[in-house]
């Protein structure tokens, strides 16, 4: 297990600060300096703002994914929490960025389900009965499998504590950085499964110290935490059903140490009549850098999918055929060099 001299050094590391003592003080002239450093790999294009995929999200919430921040995405239960954020996980990895995905509720099986039958358009019945798949269906499964094991992302699943998870991300960041790479995102499923390390007096009291743990644990890797959390019930009683901040479950402490809060809410879970059939709401209840407010995105129930509105994004994968291959890492980075790549005959 690495020591814990070593894990401090990560975050300074990764923001171009080099770390000469071990004080956590630091002068007005230092702090501007090494915000200098930032700025100029900004201007350079040494850093970039990580993409959710989803166009509007990122032209509305442009650097909400910035590191070091703590990120929740709530809502009531079936309105696709688990689904948007693999969608933005992936997305971010399809660059060569590198993730870490922690499924607690859902296992391993019942989310790579889900992603072949979102990618290749095959119903999940379907899936379960191959013989009966024409060779097109076929085409799109195995699209969506080679697709699929292409992506940087590190999958967990099971029961974990907070101290756990702290653990694990910083062995894997270290991993990740003797090979020369870095982490780049950790998501969390969900919130509320997490165990403490140490029993409180309730829940709440809890939760507050997960929450301030993986703040922690965005500042210490230079990354964006993104963590899903379920919500009260008191929206179902109000009239108009969206969900607020004050809906998170035991919410105390995530509203003060959350950077960004999005609620999902899609009206015809309570409207059967709804004008607004498939199409979803991101909410933002809090945004501590920039706009609040909501953006509209299209939802496909059959293949748990979100995409833009007026945008042909949920196609079948078999349409995809004739799309280049995902790149794989060492032509990213050749790339960035200015390499040409030669594959083998």
């Amino acid at each position: 297990m690495p020591n814990v001299t070593s894990l401090k050094t990560v975050a300074p590391a990764q923001s171009g600060v080099a770390s000469s003592s071990n004080s956590r003080l630091s002068t007005m002239s230092q702090g501007i300096d090494a915000l200098q450093i930032t700025l100029d790999k900004w201007s350079a294009g040494a850093i970039t703002h990580l993409p959710t995929g989803f166009r509007d999200i990122d032209l509305w919430l442009e650097d909400f994914l910035d590191q070091q921040r703590l990120i929740i995405i709530g809502g009531r239960p079936g309105m696709g929490k688990t689904s948007f954020a693999f969608q933005i996980v992936e997305n971010i990895a399809r660059s060569g960025k590198n993730a870490v995905f922690l499924s607690l509720e859902m296992s391993g099986h019942q989310l790579q389900m889900r992603n072949l039958n979102r990618i290749s358009g095959v119903s999940r019945k379907m899936l379960k009965n191959p013989h009966r798949m024409s060779d097109e269906e076929r085409g799109g499964v195995q699209y969506a499998k080679d697709f699929l094991r292409g992506l940087p992302i590190a999958i967990g699943e099971g029961s974990f504590s907070i101290d756990e998870i702290c653990r694990e991300a910083k062995q894997y960041a270290l991993a990740l950085e003797a090979g020369g790479e870095r982490l780049d995102v950790i998501c969390i499923d969900y919130l509320q499964f997490i165990g403490a390390s140490d029993k409180a007096a309730n829940r709440e009291q809890e939760i507050g110290e997960i929450s301030r743990k993986l703040k922690n644990l965005a500042k210490e890797l230079f990354i964006p935490v993104i963590v899903l959390a379920s919500l009260n019930r008191d929206c179902k009683s109000r009239v108009n059903k969206r969900p607020i901040l004050e809906d998170l479950r035991e919410s105390g402490s995530i509203e003060s140490d959350a950077d960004v809060v999005l609620m999902l809410y899609r009206d015809e879970m309570y409207n059967p009549k709804s004008e607004d059939k498939g199409i979803a709401e991101v909410i933002c209840v809090k945004n501590k850098d920039g706009a609040t407010g909501a953006q509209k995105l299209s939802w496909l129930g059959e293949r748990f999918a979100f995409g833009d509105l007026g945008c042909e994004r949920l196609v079948r994968s078999t349409e995809q055929a004739h799309q280049p291959a995902l790149k794989t890492k060492a032509e990213i980075r050749a790339e960035k060099m200015g390499l040409e790549v030669k594959h083998g005959s």
